[in-house]
């Protein structure tokens, strides 16, 4: 990611004024009080320590300065991320995993997430939900990009060998055609929460 990212800021003529930095939210050396804004884009449910990492964002941020998140609300029926992770866990034998460990759900309650940023001291918190919606041109070019972007697949499959991979894969990509319009067509649909704060 920071790759493309380093291209598209030369392409646009920014590279003289953008810094790319690698880190941990929840321990990235960041400056005290410098920044403006932050974003998160799906990552915060993802920290083991949430705490820590909303508290290192806040620190960076100036007076006044702002902070954006999304998350992913949980699926109110039966949709491609809970098909996709249920395929890869029955292939693979894992548990699901115990309640409050990081993953796509695990902040998909408002009140609870609004809590984290009010215990981290960010005011005028404002939460709203929007759709997000990805169509994918078939179901093994869904397969894959979860292949490649996926943390908790990947970490499924981190102990399966090359062949059993691919058996899992073709097992995702004929869980995800059900998902499929009649041209094919794989289409990913869910509510994300979108959280603002001021410092």
């Amino acid at each position: 990611m920071l790759s493309i990212a380093r291209q598209r800021a030369i392409n646009a003529g920014f590279q003289h004024v953008i810094e790319f930095k690698q880190g941990d939210a929840e321990t990235i050396d960041l400056p005290v009080s410098t920044f403006d804004a932050a974003l998160c884009r799906f990552g915060l449910m993802f920290l083991p320590d949430l705490s820590a990492g909303l508290s290192n964002i806040y620190l960076s941020l100036v007076t006044s300065g702002r902070f954006a998140a999304a998350v992913w609300a949980s699926p109110e029926k039966d949709s491609l991320i809970v098909s996709t992770m249920n395929t890869v866990m029955k292939e693979t034998h894992s548990s699901p995993p115990p309640p409050g460990t990081p993953g796509p759900f695990s902040l998909s309650d408002e009140r609870m997430l609004t809590n984290y940023f009010g215990k981290t001291g960010f005011k005028d918190i404002a939460i709203k939900r929007m759709n997000v919606r990805f169509d994918f041109g078939s179901s093994e070019a869904y397969a894959s990009f979860v292949h490649e972007t996926a943390g908790p697949l990947q970490q499924m499959l981190s102990n399966e060998s090359s062949e059993r991979r691919q058996e899992i894969l073709k097992a995702v990509i004929e869980s995800a055609a059900k998902f499929a319009d009649n041209t094919g067509t794989v289409k990913f649909s869910n509510d994300a929460i979108c959280i603002s704060g001021k410092k």
